[in-house]
């Protein structure tokens, strides 16, 4: 069991659940706290303070009681009760509430039989200290307190009895805990009678302090006997169910609880005799019990799982026979285990029912991957069904080829349990001429083709003329209806088509060779598609034990899968390299697969798991002294720490690693490009931290280094990287520059695919510098060859733009779908970051049409999961969404707070223009809310931005001049006028570039221009 392990990674998660239990106990010990100060716990003092208010009270009482006439309704009684023992009142009807809480599960709910044991415990517990509060309330009689240990006896043991029976005679119990459970119930039989001799010699009127201490072993030795039984019960629950180890978890959580509680006041009463302090242990039991809620939660959860478990496998058998026996027939849920098989799946697959159920598709079926990504897309947007070709893979490791209808089932009575795959095994000719009169030339036609050779050579080899070749070519195509080389690999690919001395089903290292060559092919024109069909066939060809060529193939599908933003089939592949490097003992092979699992995850956002993996790598690679990998690890490293904003420790890293670069003695091409990175990484960290000058110097470095070892990949990489931090630092002009160059050292490459990223961030900066007609351009060119290449971050940064031009021009209806596209692929490229950008601005878009609450809800979501990442950037953008929402809904104080906590966020990122921006929220605030002093103290911040002669006017939104103005405006300032005249150059310097007149017009029409006007108007 790894219930341990889980309990210190929840704890940390769900720490809210425990802090109702700390509160209980926290209220518990100022109670008592409080009663002892008063009467220090001390039977004596407690009588003598009695005495005081009420001279001669205590005599009387005892009196009384002797004579069996004590007056049970006196007011002072009652006063007496309520104003020292209220805690105790409160606990005991705690207790009541509780166990009427646990018979109610067991008779409405039919649970567990443990309801009734702990409903038991809770009414014991109750009588026990409503009976103790009494007594107190007699000033602690003897005679009472006797009857008490009679009420413990009779109540307590039976409790204690009933739950250790009821475990010794349970099933698959070890002897050793039986024998735990008998010694304590001795204990518990031994006690009790040693109280019943004592309170029989002592003639039942009297009793000595001396045997309190028994008194409390018994209630100690009772409750443990109750923890120990249900300890028992969780953990035999933890083997039998999967999610016993959460129950554990809680019930470990309240037992720890009550232990401390209940020792702490066992000594207590031992050492000070004070029967007040063993009191603390029921509250101990409180939060114990309130832990056993949910585990008996858990446990029912668990059980009617287990039923509705059972059901739906008979619905399901029935489904089946009612399926023609002719068939194979799999029913998979949407996590992709098989569910139900039938016989005719068995007879073919060699496997038992019993050993596919709740066997992964994966495991069954050898094309499973792409599979499931159809199948993901048949529950997603609800088709009917499509035909596909599966290879089972069966017991004795022979594949069959089935041809198979994969569908929906209907009013599936488990929603989870809703895919049908029925088909039959594709008929094998031992010879394809026998099914598709293939003759004996073309048969020896297509094994030269399938070796890889030209007509040419095939017609050297066969020693006929080239234009015969090209004519058995065309029968053959003609004859299998196909048009080209690979639709005919399609279909001959299930067949035996090959001469006698050539091994059968293509398994040759011809057909390898020739699949290979062709997935190279492929994706040096990019078409991945067609790779992964060459991969899927040629992993299916090769030998299952050449896993050094096995490893290099999926090397080449994780590429792919990286580009087309695959990431979940890009995880796949990375765990098997792991372990074909694994099988193989190759650690270098190893190293190079854990590293790319850490560049995966930093790509995805998991930067604390890449670190994680890259640590390892470099660990690997130093103990073989692998200096590439190691220096590589270093820097994967030191991109995680700056990517979550440990600045300081990636500097750390990246510095170590440029050093230990330069003491090696001899310097490779890859080596100088490894540093090149370590530098550009480092010029990263230091324009973070606001020093550009260092900056500057480090990516200029790595540039040079880049330029030296002629690796033009890494200097356009570096100059994209001095764009990205241009742009970040809201240095437009620059910005675009870089991008410029970057797309021109693409361009001389003629790498078509590496200019999409450059060619979406120039719309980007378009977008910001307010040309609109250019960004539109870069944009809607980016994003077609985004979706071309199936480039998912590009195509999300083409759709997020056009969303906000979009926006400009009120078309909410494009505004939605290009944002909504963008929600879809950052979840597909697992990119926390981009996804926390679309909802924030998906929510911000959505109130605007309608300010419906889920609108609150999903901005505060992209928050959430910006701190996650430390996503700094991202994190301000969702506040001033968020500020703009509660201003929607007239919260000013909650936007206030939030455009605050923005401002803070855009300045410690040296974001002038997005600060200023955030300014202009909080001077609004103040002006709708009429604080007009703060308002005009905030408009000259505002202003000195704005009358900044250093920062292009095309930097510079109308509205903050608008905002500005009005708050000068009003305080008369004539510094207003200086601000309205830049508006109007500002707006004309705007509209000079937008070259649709139609665009022009609406952009006028939604300005603040009118309103400028109307101020100024009434300034005059």
């Amino acid at each position: 069991m790894n219930f341990s392990k889980k309990l210190s990674g929840d704890i940390l998660s769900n720490i809210s659940k425990y802090l109702i239990y700390f509160a209980l106990f926290t209220v518990a010990i100022f109670l008592y706290a409080d009663q002892v100060d008063q009467n220090k716990n001390s039977h004596q003092d407690y009588i003598e303070s009695v005495e005081l208010e009420r001279p001669g009270e205590y005599p009387r009482r005892k009196e009384l009681f002797h004579k069996n006439t004590f007056p049970t309704s006196d007011v002072y009684l009652s006063f007496n009760i309520i104003k020292k023992e209220s805690d105790e009142l409160i606990l005991s009807l705690l207790f009541i509430f509780l166990g009427i809480v646990f018979i109610y599960k067991y008779f409405k709910l039919s649970l567990h039989k443990t309801d009734l044991f702990f409903a038991f415990t809770a009414f014991c517990l109750s009588i026990d200290i409503l009976y103790h509060t009494y007594t107190k309330a007699l000033f602690f009689n003897f005679p009472l307190i006797t009857t008490q240990i009679w009420i413990l006896s009779i109540f307590y043991l039976p409790v204690a009895i009933f739950g250790t029976y009821w475990q010794l005679f349970g099933d698959g119990w070890k002897t050793s805990i039986k024998t735990i459970f008998r010694v304590f119930l001795t204990i518990a039989i031994a006690a009790t009678l040693i109280c019943f001799i004592d309170i029989i010699f002592h003639q039942i009127d009297w009793i000595s302090f001396d045997l309190f201490p028994v008194l409390m072993t018994i209630r100690l030795v009772t409750l443990i006997l109750a923890l120990i039984a249900y300890l028992a019960l969780v953990f035999d629950a933890s083997i039998k169910t999967k999610s016993g180890d959460q129950s554990a978890k809680y019930f470990l959580i309240g037992l720890g609880l009550f232990l401390i509680f209940s020792l702490n006041a066992y000594l207590s009463a031992i050492l000070v005799l004070v029967p007040k302090v063993a009191y603390l242990s029921h509250w101990g039991m409180v939060g114990f019990i309130i832990a056993m809620l949910k585990v008996q939660n858990d446990f029912s959860a668990q059980e009617k799982k287990a039923q509705k478990d059972k059901e739906n496998e008979l619905i399901l058998a029935k489904i089946i026979q009612n399926i023609m026996v002719k068939e194979s027939i799999v029913i998979i849920d949407l996590t992709h285990n098989i569910k139900a098989v039938n016989e005719k799946t068995t007879q073919i697959t060699g496997y038992q029912a019993d050993e596919l159920i709740n066997l992964h598709f994966s495991k069954l079926v050898l094309n499973a991957l792409v599979t499931i990504e159809e199948i993901n897309q048949l529950s997603k947007y609800d088709k009917s069904n499509f035909t596909s070709r599966l290879y089972y893979q069966r017991s004795d490791e022979v594949e069959i080829s089935m041809d198979v209808t994969i569908s929906m089932i209907p009013n599936a009575v488990d929603e989870n349990v809703r895919i049908l795959i029925s088909g039959h095994e594709v008929e094998k000719s031992n010879r394809i001429m026998d099914s598709v009169n293939i003759t004996k030339r073309e048969n020896e036609v297509i094994h030269h083709i399938i070796s890889g050779k030209t007509n040419k050579d095939i017609a050297n080899s066969l020693n006929i003329k080239e234009r015969t070749v090209k004519t058995h070519i065309t029968h053959i195509y003609n004859k299998l209806g196909v048009s080209n080389k690979m639709q005919m690999l399609n279909i001959i690919d299930g067949y035996d088509f090959l001469p006698n001395n050539i091994d059968g089903k293509g398994k040759t290292e011809e057909l390898v060779k020739y699949l290979y060559d062709e997935v190279i092919k492929a994706t040096e024109r990019f078409a991945q598609n067609e790779a992964i069909q060459n991969i899927d066939r040629l992993l299916k060809k090769i030998d299952q034990n050449d896993f050094k060529t096995h490893y290099n193939i999926l090397n080449i599908r994780e590429e792919i899968y990286q580009f087309l933003g695959k990431r979940l089939a890009q995880k796949h592949d990375i765990e098997n390299m792991i372990q074909l490097a694994e099988k193989m003992s190759d650690d270098i092979m190893i190293c190079r697969a854990i590293l790319k699992q850490g560049k995966f995850f930093e790509m995805t956002g998991m930067y604390q798991d890449a670190i994680h993996s890259a640590e390892r790598s470099k660990k690997l690679a130093f103990d073989k002294t692998h200096d590439e990998l190691e220096l590589e690890s270093t820097v994967l490293i030191g991109k995680a720490l700056w990517r979550q904003g440990e600045y300081k420790e990636s500097q750390k890293v990246l510095q170590r690693g440029i050093k230990k670069s330069e003491e090696l003695p001899n310097h490779s091409r890859n080596l100088n490009i490894i540093l090149g990175y370590l530098y550009l990484n480092l010029g990263i960290t230091y324009d973070f931290q606001g020093d550009h000058s260092t900056s500057k110097a480090y990516l200029e470095q790595a540039i040079e280094i880049f330029r030296n070892n002629n690796y033009s990949n890494g200097e356009a990489d570096a100059m994209n990287n001095l764009g990205i931090i241009a742009f970040h630092r809201e240095e437009y002009i620059n910005a675009e520059s870089f991008y410029k160059n970057t797309l021109a050292i693409y361009e001389d490459m003629n790498a078509v695919a590496e200019q999409v990223i450059p060619m979406a961030n120039l719309g980007e900066v378009y977008w910001m510098q307010h040309d609109y007609f250019k960004s539109f351009e870069f944009n809607q060119k980016a994003l077609e060859l985004s979706v071309k290449l199936q480039f998912r971050s590009s195509e999300f940064y083409s759709r997020f733009c056009l969303s906000m031009l979009a926006n400009l021009n009120e078309d909410y209806a494009i505004v939605s779908k290009n944002l909504s596209a963008c929600l879809r692929l950052s979840k597909q490229i697992g990119d926390k970051a981009l996804e926390s950008m679309a909802l924030a601005r998906k929510a911000q878009v959505e109130d605007t049409i309608n300010r419906e609450p889920e609108n609150l809800v999903m901005c505060k979501l992209a928050l959430k999961q910006a701190h996650r990442i430390s996503a700094l950037r991202e994190a301000s953008m969702a506040l001033s969404c968020l500020g703009e929402l509660y201003l929607n809904r007239k919260k000013y104080r909650q936007a206030i707070h939030v455009f605050s906590k923005s401002l803070k966020l855009r300045l410690k990122l040296g974001q002038k223009i997005l600060a200023s921006e955030a300014k202009t929220e909080i001077c609004n605030v103040h002006l709708i809310t009429e604080k007009y002093h703060k308002a005009y103290e905030t408009a000259l911040e505002i202003a000195d931005f704005l009358t900044n002669d250093n920062l292009s006017g095309t930097e510079k939104p109308l509205w903050m001049f608008y905002t500005c103005y009005r708050a000068l405006y009003i305080k008369q300032d004539p510094l207003a006028e200086k601000i309205l005249n830049q508006a109007y150059d500002y707006l004309r310097m705007t509209t000079d570039k937008i070259h649709d007149e139609a665009f022009k017009k609406r952009y006028l029409q939604v300005s603040y221009i009118n309103a400028l006007l109307n101020l100024r108007n009434r300034t005059n």
